[in-house]
């Protein structure tokens, strides 16, 4: 079947501000010994939206509900990394336009493909069983996640990662 002449357009949006971000960012967490002495990593497993990262979620949502971002642009899935951060940011600013998620059937998708590449704690999710049973009434869908540990550990990684 020749299905060249389908077009399909990819929206992508990056994940609000993490607690991890907020931390990488602040003079105090390079000040601290802790932060030198763990591979220049401040220690924040899957970490949640820091503040200002709950308030990029609140403007992107208001600009997304003024257009009717789902409806307007014909959206037919939707799908998140299975970070925590990143499936907080996708829940935030599509809050308002879920009725016509539900209406329209559209599927949500959590994919283990869209995940960071390890190099510090915060990059390690949570695994399957936990985030399907935090997420049981959000109607997302785990199946795309192949195991209970889902992201990628290089030996690199892990060197910083045994204390």
């Amino acid at each position: 079947n020749d299905h060249s002449h389908i077009r399909k357009t990819l929206y992508c949006i990056r994940h609000a501000q993490s607690e991890y971000n907020a931390a990488m960012r602040s003079i105090s967490t390079w000040l601290s010994t802790d932060f030198w002495s763990n591979c220049f990593d401040p220690q924040i497993h899957d970490p949640l939206l820091s503040l200002h990262g709950k308030q990029q979620i609140i403007d992107t949502a208001k600009q997304w509900d003024r257009c009717s971002f789902i409806s307007k642009f014909g959206i037919q899935l939707i799908v998140s990394s299975p970070l925590q951060r990143a499936i907080a940011t996708m829940f935030g600013v599509i809050q308002n336009q879920t009725n016509i998620i539900e209406q329209n059937s559209i599927p949500i998708l959590a994919h283990a493909s869209l995940r960071e590449w390890v190099d510090s704690l915060s990059d390690i999710g949570t695994p399957k069983s936990k985030l399907v049973q935090q997420y049981n009434s959000d109607n997302i869908d785990f199946s795309a996640i192949p195991s209970e540990i889902w992201w990628n550990v290089t030996e690199n990684s892990e060197k910083c990662f045994e204390k």
